[in-house]
């Protein structure tokens, strides 16, 4: 379990309102329980046909996380109050992290809606720099056009991928983008299972004994 200093000199962590459940999320996380009432309701949407409805951009789909799918990182809502469906309530503040197989990043609280913040990435740089959740492009200096972040919404929502640049350094997240507004991660773990299938398939073809 790893706290950034940020979450750990952030008031709202030890605020009455969101303290019990992120103490409920961490000894989850630490025993090896389920966190999925944390999480967003948007999980329950798998896929969701273009066609069925039609956004002006890829931040309106139901079934699209793009923090998730560009950052690699997840929002968890901080009430231990839970509704009908199984998930708690929404809270105005939620608690950003990045997990791996035997790891969690505990980033910070911030507003939900902060999905496109220089301070999440700054955190994963400043506090992680070797944990693998954002990759350094060595060789470049600097970038020609600064992204700011007033502007990586929109970008984000047109299904781009865009680098940052933090203390001389340019860097991108260890997770990716696809036009489609899916994770680049998903694709290529998706195109592994059919190119598996298939030569399985080649295979029984060839030899079915």
């Amino acid at each position: 379990m790893h706290r950034s200093n940020a979450l750990l000199n952030n008031t709202l962590a030890t605020d009455q309102a969101y303290q019990l459940a992120l103490e409920q999320i961490v000894a989850n996380l630490e025993s090896g329980q389920d966190i999925t009432p944390f999480l967003s309701r948007g999980l329950k949407h798998g896929y969701e046909s273009p066609n069925s409805r039609k956004p002006s951009h890829l931040g309106g789909r139901r079934d699209l996380d793009l923090l998730l799918n560009d950052w690699g990182v997840h929002h968890l809502h901080l009430s231990t109050n839970l509704d009908s469906d199984n998930f708690v309530k929404r809270t105005k503040h939620v608690l950003f992290a990045v997990f791996r197989p035997s790891d969690a990043y505990l980033i910070d609280i911030m507003e939900h809606g902060d999905w496109t913040r220089d301070h999440i990435l700054k955190v994963m740089i400043k506090d992680w720099p070797h944990a693998g959740l954002v990759h350094q492009l060595n060789g470049v200096v600097g970038l020609e056009t600064p992204v700011y972040e007033s502007d990586r919404k929109g970008i984000r929502n047109a299904g781009i991928n865009t680098p940052f640049e933090f203390g001389g350094k340019v860097y991108m997240p260890a997770a990716g983008l696809t036009g489609a507004g899916t994770s680049v991660w998903i694709t290529t773990a998706a195109n592994r299972l059919f190119h598996a299938v298939a030569s399985f398939r080649r295979q029984l073809t060839e030899d079915p004994e």
